[in-house]
């Protein structure tokens, strides 16, 4: 089962694409699905490599924090 993932973005390339980063881990996504701009230090929920949604930190922490208690 894939889960979507809260990530904070870490760079933005000018083709689309951003690196992010959650939990230690760093993965690369495409942001051509938002609609509204995406900069260093916002969040964001990725799911297939894809950035679905801007989040803000405080919802994304709390997300975080929901997946470390589930065992």
């Amino acid at each position: 089962m894939c889960l979507e993932l809260p990530l904070e973005i870490v760079r933005v390339d000018p083709d689309g694409s951003a690196r992010a980063r959650s939990a230690g881990r760093e993965v690369d996504v495409s942001l051509v699905t938002l609609s509204e701009p995406v900069r260093v230090g916002d969040w964001v929920v990725a799911h297939a490599g894809f950035a679905l949604h801007r989040i803000s930190a405080q919802e994304a922490h709390a997300a975080l924090r929901i997946r470390e208690e589930t065992p």
